[in-house]
Protein backbone atom coordinates (compact mmCIF):
# COMPACT_ATOMS: atom_id res chain seq x y z
CA UNK A 1 0.00 0.00 0.00
CA UNK A 2 1.34 3.35 -0.47
CA UNK A 3 0.23 6.12 1.83
CA UNK A 4 0.14 9.98 2.56
CA UNK A 5 0.67 10.54 6.44
CA UNK A 6 -1.02 13.94 7.31
CA UNK A 7 1.06 16.17 9.41
CA UNK A 8 -1.35 14.66 12.62
CA UNK A 9 -0.30 11.43 12.20
CA UNK A 10 1.75 9.95 15.09
CA UNK A 11 4.92 9.00 14.04
CA UNK A 12 4.09 5.29 16.29
CA UNK A 13 1.79 4.49 13.37
CA UNK A 14 3.90 5.57 10.36
CA UNK A 15 6.31 3.16 11.33
CA UNK A 16 3.77 0.50 11.93
CA UNK A 17 2.84 0.64 8.15
CA UNK A 18 6.30 0.75 7.28
CA UNK A 19 7.15 -1.68 9.20
CA UNK A 20 4.67 -3.91 7.70
CA UNK A 21 6.11 -3.09 4.05
CA UNK A 22 3.82 0.00 3.09
CA UNK A 23 5.76 2.68 1.35
CA UNK A 24 4.50 5.78 3.69
CA UNK A 25 5.29 9.52 3.02
CA UNK A 26 4.87 11.48 6.16
CA UNK A 27 3.71 14.90 4.91
CA UNK A 28 5.42 16.70 7.33
CA UNK A 29 8.80 15.12 5.49
CA UNK A 30 7.76 15.94 2.13
CA UNK A 31 5.53 19.18 2.32
CA UNK A 32 6.26 22.40 3.63
CA UNK A 33 4.65 23.48 6.93
CA UNK A 34 1.30 24.93 6.65
CA UNK A 35 0.60 22.45 3.30
CA UNK A 36 -3.18 23.28 2.94
CA UNK A 37 -5.19 19.76 3.23
CA UNK A 38 -6.51 20.26 -0.73
CA UNK A 39 -3.25 20.03 -1.09
CA UNK A 40 -2.48 17.02 -0.34
CA UNK A 41 -5.50 15.52 -0.89
CA UNK A 42 -4.98 16.38 -4.90
CA UNK A 43 -1.37 14.82 -4.02
CA UNK A 44 -3.14 11.72 -3.31
CA UNK A 45 -5.47 11.30 -5.95
CA UNK A 46 -2.63 12.24 -8.77
CA UNK A 47 0.17 9.72 -6.99
CA UNK A 48 -2.22 6.93 -6.39
CA UNK A 49 -1.89 7.12 -2.37
CA UNK A 50 -3.95 6.48 0.50
CA UNK A 51 -4.30 9.53 2.76
CA UNK A 52 -4.12 8.82 6.12
CA UNK A 53 -5.35 10.92 8.61
CA UNK A 54 -5.90 11.28 12.10
CA UNK A 55 -9.00 13.35 12.01
CA UNK A 56 -11.98 13.52 9.54
CA UNK A 57 -11.25 16.73 8.33
CA UNK A 58 -10.53 15.66 5.07
CA UNK A 59 -14.39 14.59 4.20
CA UNK A 60 -14.58 18.03 3.32
CA UNK A 61 -13.25 17.12 -0.48
CA UNK A 62 -15.87 14.31 -1.13
CA UNK A 63 -17.69 16.73 -3.59
CA UNK A 64 -17.07 19.27 -5.72
CA UNK A 65 -17.89 23.13 -4.30
CA UNK A 66 -21.23 22.81 -6.33
CA UNK A 67 -21.45 18.97 -4.58
CA UNK A 68 -21.98 17.86 -8.36
CA UNK A 69 -20.07 14.80 -8.40
CA UNK A 70 -17.07 13.50 -6.11
CA UNK A 71 -13.95 15.43 -6.13
CA UNK A 72 -11.49 13.73 -5.81
CA UNK A 73 -13.42 10.32 -7.36
CA UNK A 74 -10.29 8.33 -6.83
CA UNK A 75 -9.20 9.30 -3.60
CA UNK A 76 -8.86 6.73 -0.55
CA UNK A 77 -8.85 7.60 2.96
CA UNK A 78 -7.81 6.16 5.99
CA UNK A 79 -8.88 8.10 9.49
CA UNK A 80 -8.24 7.33 12.89
CA UNK A 81 -10.82 9.29 15.14
CA UNK A 82 -10.93 9.64 18.45
CA UNK A 83 -8.31 7.08 18.96
CA UNK A 84 -6.10 9.12 22.29
CA UNK A 85 -2.44 9.27 20.88
CA UNK A 86 -0.87 6.66 23.35
CA UNK A 87 -3.17 4.14 22.22
CA UNK A 88 -2.22 4.50 19.11
CA UNK A 89 0.44 1.94 17.85
CA UNK A 90 -1.94 -0.64 19.39
CA UNK A 91 -5.00 0.37 17.50
CA UNK A 92 -2.99 0.57 14.57
CA UNK A 93 -1.79 -2.88 15.09
CA UNK A 94 -4.82 -4.58 16.13
CA UNK A 95 -6.89 -3.81 12.34
CA UNK A 96 -3.44 -3.58 10.50
CA UNK A 97 -4.19 -6.96 9.02
CA UNK A 98 -7.89 -5.94 8.17
CA UNK A 99 -6.76 -2.80 6.20
CA UNK A 100 -4.49 -4.53 4.65
CA UNK A 101 -7.42 -8.18 3.38
CA UNK A 102 -9.66 -5.43 2.26
CA UNK A 103 -7.16 -2.83 0.23
CA UNK A 104 -6.15 -6.22 -1.14
CA UNK A 105 -9.51 -6.61 -2.62
CA UNK A 106 -10.33 -3.68 -3.98
CA UNK A 107 -7.11 -3.83 -5.84
CA UNK A 108 -8.93 -6.23 -7.96
CA UNK A 109 -11.97 -3.92 -9.06
CA UNK A 110 -12.38 -1.69 -11.55
CA UNK A 111 -12.89 1.39 -8.72
CA UNK A 112 -9.72 0.92 -6.48
CA UNK A 113 -11.02 3.75 -3.81
CA UNK A 114 -11.40 2.45 -0.55
CA UNK A 115 -12.64 4.44 2.76
CA UNK A 116 -11.70 3.81 6.25
CA UNK A 117 -12.60 4.77 9.49
CA UNK A 118 -11.58 3.44 12.66
CA UNK A 119 -12.57 4.05 16.31
CA UNK A 120 -11.26 2.54 19.43
CA UNK A 121 -14.37 0.69 19.14
CA UNK A 122 -14.91 0.19 15.56
CA UNK A 123 -13.67 -0.46 12.19
CA UNK A 124 -15.75 0.30 8.92
CA UNK A 125 -15.15 0.30 5.53
CA UNK A 126 -16.71 1.59 2.54
CA UNK A 127 -16.11 1.57 -1.29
Amino acid sequence: MRVLADVHVPDDVVEVFRARGHEVVHAREAFAPGTPDEVLAQWCHEHDHVLLSWDRHFRKFRRDPQGERDRFFRLSRLSFQQVPPGRARQRTEQVMALIEAEHGIVQTMTDKRIIVSVTMQHISFSR
